[in-house]
């Protein structure tokens, strides 16, 4: 689809994701100039005219919502049976890029995403828009920091498809009970939806796994969730409640607005006491009623034993009860979820069940941070009496590894080879001249060469490129104290030569090489010809030398003579004055006059 043109006016660029309904492509908007994001719906459902209406519906209505932490819609069509929906364009990461790279959030990040998430639904909400399909995968954080949610309603608009595309796999990790039993939802689901999504940004896991959609939908309405300070001892007893009141099966006892939820946020953040009850009370069983069919068949029993005692006393019968004492049936425990919990929460968590816990061993696992548990036997679902022991591996973390040296290797081989050694890239790579290391080349790595490292962590490069480049400034006629100053701060070396000049006063700069304007590789050096001012010269005495060894004395000296003959002179032929005199000192190429007796037989001058 790269280079596809819809309606002669978003060219798609690349795919930057899919989902249960759409691949998302980033495009540009070649009317306005800008980058937008395009969500292409999979042709299968184009030929759903329900689900085509649907589409246009929510999509339009999700068009109406203008905040700030809404993703905004801005345009939706169709071309060649090809539906889709224009956005704006986020660069960032979603929140569940966020949990896998880095595990649990700080509270204090947790709780300010929640908040924006909540002023968004709250916004929606009251325009009449419930988002129905809240999740990290829909929240995305942009490189400044701003939280954005995206797919306002649209989950609507799949309903009847849902289950083909298989995004309800995802989804059940974070639908109300409400939404499980298929019932008609409304804000007290998407609170609910935004409570899980706070319970994984603040241990790292959600409350609620299994093996298909339907295991964990059934968790949804019928289990306990495991309270979040038992996974992430670190977060407060306020934040727990209010989790834990988001997360309450029976819609009644949830936050009633989304408003609610974030001035108890705001509680949380300023250590004020939050308006949420205790955890406890909020973990009521949406059909509290509903009683487990061995339960049912010993109440069975119990009344109708009951029954026959009363209506045997009620006629005088006498009855001899004979009975054999039988030891009670041993009750059966259902073996918890202890993976990916640390050993200290396990061993809470089975105590609790009066099971045991033996550590059986530790290994490296590249999914299982260290010390949290990697296996369990028996697993998860398995039945078991009272006081047997679960045995456990721990993990080590990941393995360690050994950085490669890189530095030298052009950027994209450098990349490659620290991948293949286990490493992943950070995204902070920093470019920097360099007068050693050519374009495009490693000045440098992070972790260095040989250092042992975790798998898995990410490296960084200082990049060459190249020397750094300058124009020569313009110091033409300037002091030369100014003009070496202007040139080491463009950081050049400056040799300085000096020259007479007639026109160019003394200190002052006539000219440079090589000359300004020419561009040089930062630290070139730049010769500096400055003006001694005119050449000085100390007139010769000529007087008497004869004239043509005068003139030649004179012109030897770069002085420029020129002859006056006096008639009568004691000594025709030979110097005896001249102007200036001997030793004055005078600029090269001065006019000398020179006295000369007159010749015998010469004209007069």
């Amino acid at each position: 689809m790269e280079g596809k043109i819809f309606q002669d006016r978003y060219r798609l660029i690349e795919r930057i994701g899919s989902g249960g309904m759409a691949d998302v492509y980033k495009a540009e908007d070649t009317v306005l100039s800008r980058t937008v994001a395009l969500k292409v719906l999979y042709r299968s459902l184009a030929e759903d005219p329900d689900f085509v209406e649907r589409f246009r519906r929510e999509a339009k209505s999700a068009a109406s919502l203008s905040h700030p932490n809404i993703v905004a819609i801005y345009d939706w069509g169709a071309q060649d049976s090809t539906y889709f929906i224009v956005m704006e364009y986020i660069d960032g990461e979603t929140v569940k890029d966020r949990v896998r790279r880095g595990g649990a959030l700080l509270q204090s990040e947790a709780i300010r995403i929640a908040k924006d998430v909540a002023a968004a639904l709250a916004y929606a909400h009251k325009k009449g828009v419930i988002h129905r399909d809240v999740k990290p995968h829909n929240i995305i954080l942009t490189l400044e920091g701003e939280v954005k949610v995206t797919d306002f309603g649209i989950a609507r608009a799949g309903t009847s498809t849902i289950t083909q595309t298989g995004s309800i796999l995802g989804t059940a990790h974070y639908i109300s009970p409400e939404q499980a039993r298929g019932e008609e939802v409304g804000q007290a689901s998407d609170i609910y939806s935004l409570g899980v999504v706070l319970y994984e940004m603040l241990t790292g896991h959600v409350p609620f796994d299994g093996e298909n959609p339907v295991s964990v939908a059934l968790k949804q309405i019928e289990e306990r969730p495991l309270l979040p300070s038992l996974v992430n001892r670190e977060i407060t007893v306020d934040i727990e409640k209010v989790v834990m009141k988001c997360m309450a099966k029976d819609p009644s006892l949830r936050y009633q607005n989304a408003d609610g939820m974030r001035d108890d946020l705001s509680r949380v953040e300023a250590g004020s006491p939050v308006a949420a009850p205790p955890a406890e009370t909020t973990m009521v069983i949406a059909q509290p009623n509903l009683k487990k069919p061995k339960e049912k068949r010993r109440r069975v029993v119990a009344i109708t034993l009951v029954a026959l005692f009363l209506l045997a006393a009620a006629f005088g019968i006498g009855l001899a009860i004979f009975s054999v004492t039988k030891p009670p049936p041993e009750e059966k425990i259902t073996v918890p979820r202890i993976t990916s919990l640390t050993l200290d929460q396990a061993k809470a968590i089975l105590s609790g069940r009066k099971l045991k816990v033996k550590k059986k061993g530790e290994e490296y696992s590249d999914t299982v941070p260290e010390g949290q548990v990697i296996k369990q036997n028996p697993a998860d679902g398995s039945s078991v009496k009272e006081g047997d022991t679960i045995s456990i591996v721990l993990s080590l973390g990941k393995p360690m590894i050994t950085a490669p040296n890189v530095v030298g290797e052009t950027s994209d081989n450098a990349t490659s080879k620290l991948m293949k050694a286990g490493f992943e890239p950070s995204g902070n790579n920093a470019y920097e001249y360099s007068d050693k290391i050519g374009v495009g080349r490693v000045i440098s790595q992070f972790p260095e060469p040989g250092e042992p490292v975790r798998k898995g962590s990410a490296f960084t490069l200082r990049i060459s490129k190249g020397p750094e480049t300058v124009q020569i400034p313009d110091v033409y006629n300037k002091p030369a104290t100014e003009a070496t100053a202007t040139l080491d701060q463009a950081g050049l070396k400056v040799t300085i030569n000096e020259e007479f000049n007639d026109s160019i006063a003394a200190g002052v700069v006539i000219r440079t090489t090589p000359p300004a304007g020419t561009p040089v590789n930062k630290g070139s050096k730049v010769t500096v010809v400055v003006s001694k001012g005119p050449e000085l010269i100390a007139v010769p005495r000529v007087i008497g030398k004869g004239e043509a060894e005068a003139k030649t004395i004179l012109q030897q000296a770069g002085l420029t003579p020129q002859v006056q003959y006096i008639p009568g002179a004691a000594q025709p032929g030979t110097v005896f004055g001249q102007a200036p005199k001997d030793g004055e000192l005078v600029k090269r190429d001065t006019l000398v006059i020179i006295y000369v007796g007159q010749p015998t037989g010469s004209p007069g001058t």
